[in-house]
Formats: structure tokens, C-alpha cells, sequence
């Protein structure tokens, strides 16, 4: 299995959230529509832009409440309809509508102006890019070293129960009886957040190993200076697993990517 990690991560691509974009030398918009949620409202929706010659760049859409919102950023550059031409022809062909179409003043760079917070299932989140993280945690374990690597360790502890306990309530409705399914399906949306991209063995109903090709901290680790294991993921798969089974836990972490190996490899033994 070892050989093919790399192509086990290469079959997922990053996904570009509607943050900003910049794309010199052309003109480019937000744009924001609410409407009641029915089907079809983003083929008329991309019809309005198709016949102005809009270029869509991103795309983003959500239900709430009995209301669809779809954000956009598109590039106009190529199109003679201005803002306010744009709005009414959404609203006439996109019927019921909410629309709002926005430019920066500076050429080549949209972000969103339209939407706030942004949200995952509900709740509020802050997002944070990999270098900021990482300036963060090389500043905390420069200046206190072992002490920071425990830090880190109990950081990610909180943060696996905090996790754990969002997927239990996240799955309740569905009713779902095996924890091993619960496991699996959490680190799969955990996965999605960026926090680590993880391969779940269950060895026996007291040991699960779980091997992590990619994770936060292996990504940033290039940036950090003092480093000695992955201290936040092995708390967090602790905190994880102790809410998840309900059971005194104990992890180890036997393979680090930062110790030259091809991934990162932890043993999680369930008490009790």
C-alpha cells in the first residue's frame, strides 16, 4: 500500500472556496442571488451569463431555510451589459430574486463583500490558510519548546472531542448504530476541513490503525523550525476516539512523515 500514497492523494483536488480570486488584466464580479429553492435556478442563472458572454470562475451554492443562495464570481471583461443591466436580467429570468452584483475598485481581484460569517453545517467558522497556521505554531515552539509541543498536543485533543462531538450530533438523525461507520464517516468529514487526510484499518474491536498521508501538520512542517512529531494530530485522533467509543484511548504514533517516512502511521488501543 505504501507505493501508492501518492496517487491516493492525487486522486482528491483542493477545493477553491468563493474567499478572492485574482486574475490580472481582466474585470471581475461578485454576484449574489437568494431565491425560494426550487430546481433550475442555477441553469437560468448561468443562461443570463452565457448570452452576456460571463465567464463563471467560481460558483457556490447552498440551501437555508427554504431559501437558495448561489454565489458567484465571474469575469465580465468580455461583456457590453453593465452592473445594473446585469441585476434586472437575473431577476427577470431568475423569477422571485433577491440579486446583488458587486466590483471591486481594484482591476483583476474579487473577494466577497456579500456573505458573512462563513459557515459549515450551520456554524460559524474561521478560515485560516496553512502559512498563517504555521508562522503561529513556529513562534509558539521557537519561544517555549517541549512545552509548546504539549500545548500543541492538548490543543489537539480539545479540538478531537470539540469534532467528534459536532459528527455524533451531526449523524443522530440517521440513526446510525456501528461505531466503526461513525469513525470512518467523521474522518471523512474531517478530511474535508483540511485537517488531515486519513486511511482507517479497524485491526480488532480494541485497535484500529490509522494512516495519515497528509494532515495540517505534516503540510506545514517544511515552515516550522521545532518540530519532533505530530503532537496536535496525535491529540486530536486521542480526544477523537475517546468521544467517539466512549472509552479511555491510547495513541501512538509510530511512523512521522517528519522522521523521513512515507506517511504518518498511529495505533489507537480502546480500554476497557
Amino acid at each position: 500500500m505504501e507505493s501508492s500514497f501518492e496517487e491516493f492523494i492525487e486522486t482528491f483536488i483542493g477545493k477553491e472556496l468563493p474567499i478572492s480570486m485574482v486574475e490580472p488584466n481582466k474585470t471581475l464580479v461578485e454576484i449574489f442571488v437568494e431565491v425560494e429553492d426550487r430546481p433550475g435556478v442555477i441553469e437560468k442563472l448561468s443562461s443570463v451569463l452565457r448570452r452576456n458572454r460571463i465567464n463563471i470562475l467560481v460558483i457556490h451554492g447552498f440551501v437555508k431555510d427554504g431559501k437558495g443562495y448561489i454565489l458567484t464570481f465571474a469575469d465580465i471583461s468580455h461583456s457590453n451589459i453593465d452592473y445594473e443591466n446585469l441585476k434586472k436580467a437575473i431577476e427577470r429570468e431568475v423569477t422571485n430574486s433577491k440579486v446583488k452584483v458587486w466590483k471591486s475598485k481594484v482591476e483583476g481581484l474579487v473577494y466577497d463583500v456579500l456573505t458573512y460569517p462563513p459557515m459549515i453545517s450551520g456554524e460559524p467558522v474561521v478560515i485560516l490558510k496553512y502559512s498563517t497556521i504555521a508562522n503561529i505554531l513556529d513562534n509558539i515552539l521557537v519561544r517555549f519548546k517541549d512545552a509548546g509541543l504539549i500545548l500543541l498536543y492538548y490543543l489537539g485533543l480539545d479540538s478531537g472531542i470539540s469534532y467528534a462531538n459536532w459528527i455524533l450530533n451531526l449523524l443522530r438523525p440517521f440513526g446510525i448504530e456501528g461505531l466503526k461507520e461513525k469513525f470512518i464517516i467523521g474522518l471523512s468529514i474531517v478530511r474535508s476541513l483540511g485537517l488531515l487526510l486519513a486511511i482507517v484499518e479497524f485491526v480488532n474491536d480494541k485497535n484500529v490503525k490509522v494512516i495519515v498521508p497528509s494532515s495540517i501538520e505534516t503540510e506545514i512542517a517544511k515552515f516550522v523550525k521545532y518540530s519532533k512529531g505530530c503532537n496536535f494530530i496525535k491529540g486530536f485522533l486521542e480526544g477523537y476516539a475517546k468521544t467517539m467509543f466512549n472509552r479511555e484511548i491510547n495513541v501512538k504514533e509510530v511512523k512521522c512523515k517528519k522522521r523521513g517516512e512515507k506517511h504518518c502511521e498511529f495505533h489507537i488501543e480502546v480500554k476497557g
